[in-house]
Formats: C-alpha cells, sequence, structure tokens
C-alpha cells in the first residue's frame, strides 16, 4: 500500500508497485497486501512503511527477501524432508514430516501474494541416506542380513529434488511451477531478474546426469569456534586479533581464537566473508558480530592446514566493507544441545543487541544477515541500514542487499 485505501479505489493487490510510504494510524482501516481489510489499534510499530514491507494480517514483515537455511534428510520409503541432526522436523501444519515439497509450495504462495519478492532457499544434505544392508549373529550363532530400503545413490536424490522443483512441470496459480525457480547462470542474480522467483542455493554439489540442481554456495565450516577457543589463555594468539594492516600465516593446528574470525570463501568466481560460529555462546557471538559490522575484525584463509591471517585494515579485509562485488554472510543463529537452553531465547538476545546497535547513521556494507526470530522494526532497521538507494536496487546484484529469515 502507498496511501488509504476507498473503497472504490481498491484494486488487485498483486498489480501493487512501491510508489511511496504510508504514515500508519491507529484504529485505521488500511488494505493489506493479502487483499483485506484490517484495523490497526494500538500499534506501536514504524511510523511509516512501504506497501510491501509489512504483512499486518500475518504480522510478519516482507522485506527484500526472505532466507531458508534447510537441511534434508531421507528413509526407506524414499521421503525427502527437513531435519536437525537427529531430529525431524514437523509441520504444524498437518503434524507430519515437514516435506521439501511442503517448503516450496509454501514459497510460491508467498511470491504469489507478494510478486516483488525473492525467496531464498539453501539446502543442505544433513541426513541424506541410501539403502543398505548389515549382518548380525544370534545368540545361537546363526547369521542375519538386514537391508535397509531407501534411495540407490545419491545422484537419486538430488534428480527427485529436481523433479519437485525445477523439473516440475505441475501447475500452480496458472503457470509452470519450475518457472517459479531462478534457473540462469549469475550465481548473485540482479534483483530485476528473480523478483516473484525462489534461488536454490546448496551446500555442496547436487548434481545428476550432467544436470545441476541449485547454485553451489560455499559456506565454510567454523564449528571449530567454541568458548573456549575465543577466549584463549594463550596470549600471543589472543593478541592477534588486532594486527593492523599486515598479514600472519599460522597453522591451523596452533589457531585459537583465529578460528572465530569470519572466514574467506570462493563461490564461482566470488568471494564472500562468512561468519557461521554457531557454537559461541550469546555473549562472544555478539562480540564478533557487532565487530565485523563495524569493520574491525581481521579475517582468515584458509589454505589447507596453514590459516592465512588478514588484519582488520588489511587491503584484503577492507575489500569486504568498500566492494560492491563481495558479500559478508552474517549468521545469527546459536546452537542449543541441551533440553535446558533455548534457540529462540538465544535469538532474541542477539537480536535485542542488534536493534540497539542499529541507528539511522549504521551503514552496512553487502551483508546477508540470517535472523530467527526477529521483529518487524528490526528487519525494517536492518533493511533501512542498506547504502544502496532504493531506486538503485533494481540494477544491483542480489549481493547488495541484507537477508532476513522471517
Amino acid at each position: 500500500m502507498n496511501r488509504i485505501f476507498s473503497p472504490a479505489e481498491r484494486v488487485d493487490p498483486d498489480q501493487c508497485v512501491f510508489q511511496g510510504r504510508v504514515e500508519l494510524k491507529s484504529e485505521s482501516c488500511y488494505y493489506t497486501n493479502t487483499g483485506g481489510d484490517i484495523t490497526i489499534e494500538n500499534f506501536n510499530g514504524h511510523p511509516n512503511a512501504r506497501y510491501y514491507d509489512i504483512d499486518y494480517k500475518n504480522n510478519r514483515a516482507l522485506t527484500e527477501f526472505g532466507y531458508l537455511d534447510i537441511r534434508l534428510e531421507t528413509n526407506k520409503y524414499k521421503e525427502i524432508y527437513l531435519s536437525h541432526d537427529i531430529y525431524d522436523n514437523t509441520n504444524k501444519k498437518t503434524g507430519e514430516k515437514y516435506y521439501l515439497k511442503d517448503v516450496f509450495d509454501e514459497a510460491i504462495d508467498f511470491l504469489h501474494i507478494n510478486s516483488q519478492e525473492t525467496v531464498i532457499i539453501q539446502l543442505k544434505d544433513d541426513n541424506l541416506s541410501l539403502n543398505s544392508s548389515y549382518t548380525y549373529y544370534d545368540v545361537n550363532g546363526d547369521l542375519h542380513r538386514v537391508d535397509i530400503e531407501g534411495f540407490e545413490s545419491y545422484e537419486e536424490i538430488y534428480e527427485e529434488i529436481a523433479k519437485l522443483s525445477i523439473k516440475n512441470t505441475s501447475i500452480k496459480y496458472n503457470q509452470e511451477y519450475y518457472k517459479y525457480f531462478y534457473q540462469e547462470n549469475d550465481i548473485f542474480p540482479k534483483l530485476k531478474d528473480v523478483r516473484g522467483k525462489i534461488i536454490l542455493y546448496t551446500r555442496g554439489d547436487f548434481r545428476y546426469n550432467g544436470t545441476t540442481v541449485g547454485k553451489k554456495l560455499n559456506i565454510p565450516n567454523m564449528g571449530s569456534c567454541t568458548q573456549s577457543a575465543f577466549n584463549p589463555t594463550n596470549i600471543i594468539s589472543a593478541d592477534r586479533d588486532k594486527i593492523g594492516n599486515a598479514e600472519q600465516q599460522i597453522s591451523k593446528d596452533s589457531a585459537s581464537k583465529e578460528l572465530c574470525f569470519p572466514r574467506i570463501s570462493l563461490t564461482g568466481d566470488n568471494k564472500i566473508l562468512v561468519q557461521d560460529d554457531y557454537n559461541l555462546p550469546v555473549f562472544e557471538k555478539w562480540v564478533v558480530v557487532s565487530e565485523i559490522l563495524n569493520n574491525e575484525l581481521p579475517s582468515v584463509e584458509e589454505d589447507g592446514n596453514t590459516l592465512h591471517i588478514y588484519g582488520e585494515k588489511h587491503a584484503i579485509t577492507t575489500s569486504f566493507y568498500n566492494n560492491d562485488n563481495i558479500l559478508i554472510i552474517n549468521f545469527m543463529n546459536i546452537a542449543c544441545y541441551l533440553d535446558i537452553c533455548s534457540i529462540k531465547s538465544y535469538s532474541e538476545d542477539i537480536n535485542n543487541n542488534l536493534d540497539k546497535n542499529i541507528s539511522e547513521q549504521t551503514k552496512i556494507h553487502n551483508n546477508w544477515i540470517i535472523l530467527g526470530f526477529p521483529t518487524n522494526d528490526l528487519i525494517r532497521k536492518i533493511h533501512d541500514s542498506s547504502e544502496i538507494k532504493l531506486e538503485k536496487k533494481m540494477n544491483y546484484k542480489t549481493i547488495s542487499f541484507k537477508l532476513v529469515i522471517i
């Protein structure tokens, strides 16, 4: 919406485009992007918004992007569904497993209503298992063989994923299903080319018979960054977080806090800088996040067992803060391995710190900021911190924007 609409002026909201901002007033009736009326009572959010910024009916923010990190598992029935480590994910709408097809369907449902949006989905092999067998002897010494059914090969799994997405010829909302997926060559396409589409990324190569499913996004595993690594007793290692414009080389085996520095990775011809310190507690995690946002932390490039440490003022490190063709991916998630902890609580702690530290003067350069459980106001703050003006965004590649899980 770009203002308050009278009944005679209302048109199909799917045809709406950004035309400005609207002041939001409590107890006013607005025409929402989902096609219905809604009265806002005691609204405490941002005083104005673009028409695609907030979906009041569903109480969610509509950002430049939505980001879904999907971890996959298979079973003997050749089902492909979501999981995390040993835990299967449940679809609360159906009460059954959260199938990959459900994710694709919901993403397309969202894009049908919000045709100017883009959804980015990253697929990861968490437990893609194949058929197998094993033998054992019973108490009588008799040999037994157990066959476990399932997919014959990983290629078969990838082909099945393709049939659910980029090769799916079924019709949804009067359009072939596969047309909702971006399938051109650019790893980081221009925003104007992906409006109303899903971009599939994968951690690893998802290939079968010469066909690639999605675009490989190289996210380094930073699980070795722990609280003990971040707060080392080795003073020499602890002092390496401020080395100016110098470069140092150390053995990966002798590294400590350096394991928590953002890692340089190559995706296609594009260098990206990744922070995914998911094993840090909230306090240490926030220290890393804030120093990256303030351009105060060195970067690390891995070469076999050697780590190249580039100081916070080194040209390689600073290029991520002033080059339009280089991307920083900031994961805000924190792992939770015990019943007494809460991923949601951890996320809210990080989100609150972000909310307090992002001001109108904050300018975040080329970051994808991956959040859990963000508020509408925080999403807007992150989005508005972009250094690129709105009228130029359509011609910039997707690396130029903030990215938020909603």
